[in-house]
This record gives C-alpha cells, sequence and structure tokens, in this order.
C-alpha cells in the first residue's frame, strides 16, 4: 500500500545510490515548484529512506521549505507482489499478453524496490543486488531482444488486452507487436473484429482505410456552406451514389484511390458522361503503372484529351519496376467536342 502525507525534509534520507544531482535541473524544479508547487510527490519507504525524487526534494531545500509531500511505500506488501508476481510467471499456462502484463508489473516493483537497473532511472541505480534487464531475462531464460518483445505488448491499450485475450492472437507474439504499433482506435477496431484464421495485416490495412475515409468525412462536414460562387459546389459522398443532374457539370478534379479495383475508373468515366455538360472536363491523377488499363476503360465512356505531368518534390520507386518517378500523370478527358479556349502548359 502507499498513502500521501506531509514530511518534515530534513527527516528524510537520502543513500549513496543516486546519480549526482544536475544542479540546472534543481533551478528549474525550484521555479516550477515556487509557480505550480510539487506536481509529483517524492517517494519514500517507512523508514523515510528516498526511493525517488531525489532532485525534486534538493530543489525544496534550496528554496527553504520545511514539509515536502510524499508518497510512502510499504515495502513489506512490495515484496510480497513481487514474489506472486515471480511465481505467476514460472507456471506455463501464461499467454503472451499476461506475461507481458506480468514483466511490466514486475519492473514496476522492483523500481519501487530500488532493485532495478535502468538508464536515467532515478532509482537505486547500480546498488548491490539491483537488476539490469539482461539479467531478468537470463532468469526467464529468454533474450533480452525477447524481453524487449514480450513487454512492448503492454503498449496495447488495457481494454483491448482484454479483448485479445479472449483471441487465438493473445499468444502470437508477432501478431501482437503487430496491433500494439497501430493507434488504439485501430487497436480497438482490430480486437472487435478479429476471427480465427483472418489475415491480420489486411485486416489492419482495411481498418486504416476506412479509418482515412471516416476521417475526411469528418473534415468534409466542418464546411457548412458551399462556396461564395455559385457556380461551384461541394458534395460530401462517393460519386457513385450520383445525386448530381445530369449534363449540368463543367469540370470534374479527382484523385480515386489507386490500389482499389482499377473498375473504379470505369465508374468514374460513366459518371462523367452523365453529368457532364458537352465540351466539360474531367481531370484524375493515375499510376503510371496503371495508364494503359485505365485508358482502356475510360475511352468507352469519354474522350481522351490530353496527358498533364505533375513534378514530384521527391522520385520514389513505389511502383515495384525500378523505376524512381519524378512526375505524376493526369489525364484529362472531355465530354464530346471541347472548344479551345487558350493555351496551356501540360508539366507543373
Amino acid at each position: 500500500m502507499s498513502n500521501i502525507k506531509e514530511v518534515a525534509v530534513n527527516k528524510i534520507k537520502v543513500k549513496e545510490h543516486f546519480r549526482p544531482i544536475n544542479l540546472d535541473k534543481v533551478d528549474d524544479l525550484v521555479k516550477s515548484v515556487l509557480a505550480v508547487g510539487l506536481i509529483n510527490p517524492i517517494v519514500i519507504n517507512s523508514d523515510f529512506e528516498l526511493i525517488a525524487g531525489n532532485h525534486r526534494l534538493q530543489a525544496y531545500r534550496e528554496i527553504g521549505f520545511n514539509q515536502i509531500e510524499c508518497r510512502v511505500l510499504d515495502l513489506l506488501e512490495l515484496e510480497e507482489q513481487l514474489l506472486q508476481c515471480d511465481e505467476n510467471l514460472i507456471r506455463l499456462d501464461l499467454n503472451v499478453i499476461e506475461r507481458s502484463e506480468h514483466l511490466s508489473h514486475r519492473d514496476e516493483l522492483l523500481i519501487s524496490l530500488g532493485r532495478r537497473a535502468k538508464v536515467g532511472d532515478n532509482q537505486y541505480k547500480g546498488s548491490l543486488g539491483s537488476q539490469t534487464t539482461k539479467s531478468l531475462a537470463k532468469d526467464l531464460g529468454i533474450s533480452r531482444s525477447k524481453y524487449y518483445q514480450i513487454k512492448s505488448i503492454c503498449k496495447i491499450d488495457a481494454d483491448v488486452r482484454e479483448l485479445l485475450k479472449k483471441t487465438d492472437v493473445a499468444d502470437n507474439l508477432d501478431a501482437l507487436m503487430l496491433i500494439q504499433k497501430q493507434e488504439v482506435l485501430i487497436q480497438s477496431a482490430i480486437a472487435k473484429r478479429l476471427t480465427n484464421g483472418c489475415n491480420l495485416r489486411e485486416l489492419i490495412k482495411d481498418l486504416k482505410k476506412e479509418a482515412e475515409k471516416e476521417r475526411q468525412l469528418k473534415e468534409l462536414d466542418t464546411y457548412k456552406i458551399n462556396f461564395d460562387n455559385d457556380n461551384i459546389k461541394l458534395f460530401c459522398d462517393d460519386f457513385r451514389n450520383n445525386k448530381i443532374e445530369d449534363n449540368s457539370v463543367k469540370l470534374i478534379w479527382c484523385d480515386p484511390p489507386y490500389t482499389e479495383d482499377i473498375n473504379l475508373y470505369g465508374d468514374l468515366a460513366k459518371f462523367g458522361q452523365s453529368v457532364l455538360a458537352e465540351g466539360g472536363s474531367l481531370f484524375c491523377y493515375i499510376a503510371q503503372a496503371r495508364l494503359k488499363e485505365v485508358i482502356d476503360l475510360m475511352c468507352d465512356h469519354l474522350t481522351y484529351y490530353w496527358i498533364i505531368a505533375v513534378k514530384n518534390e521527391y522520385s520514389s520507386g513505389r511502383d515495384g519496376k525500378g523505376i524512381f518517378i519524378s512526375w505524376k500523370p493526369i489525364l484529362w478527358w472531355v465530354k464530346g467536342n471541347r472548344k479551345n479556349f487558350g493555351r496551356y502548359k501540360n508539366i507543373f
């Protein structure tokens, strides 16, 4: 158990296990304490020995305060919890999630007891019997990297972990590591839609697409009014749910998702053929690798007019053919005959 109480500064004992005092850090803490008070109490045991907060304690001494707020830990209870945790880790029926939770809790207990050697921690670093990650991993019969991997599973949201414990993924370290790299909303969606035997990577890919689509729709919903120009209207919808009057649009500009069904471009051309006025234009981005397929699909409904090149600031080879892409194509299509109103550059 732990409790918070005021303790006399001169009553607190500081052993020699702490790092040397950083005076700049103490100065910053003095300013912070004078401005907003002590945000985090220091930690002591029942014998008034400091466990954590040496710089905070020094700041109080610099200011001249006689009392400081402390969290007092019951080391006997911590010892009992540590023993119980060690016994549980020996069990063979823990899944990876449960093992991760035990390792994280064990680390917290060791830190509170001053037995955890960890770079940067202000705990009994270097004291006799302090344990490193390497020694902890060795005790469990695993490598240090495996120890880090298992412990990292606790980065998964706590509620999500509880859901995942009911699935086959609970004992699949590789799958859990993939899940913990996702943001919490995606983690939660995975846990709710995960089924035995499903392709986790494909599920994550689909969920990210859905999340991005939802984000875009929410962003579009922020536009409460259309443009001041009465000739421009904003439609927040999938173009395949056509609610636009036929022959009423002069120009369509779009950037379809390249990785989805290529037939989407055929649907787009059919949509343009329906809503564009005579001589109207449709501009659409396309990946170089799919140019021929897209042109074949779209020319059944619209007339090919030109191809425009948009320069990329950075070259990439993402099409997988070893080509460093320095420009991105935009196809220009028209409905019927287009009147020429001027001269235009075809590179931007």
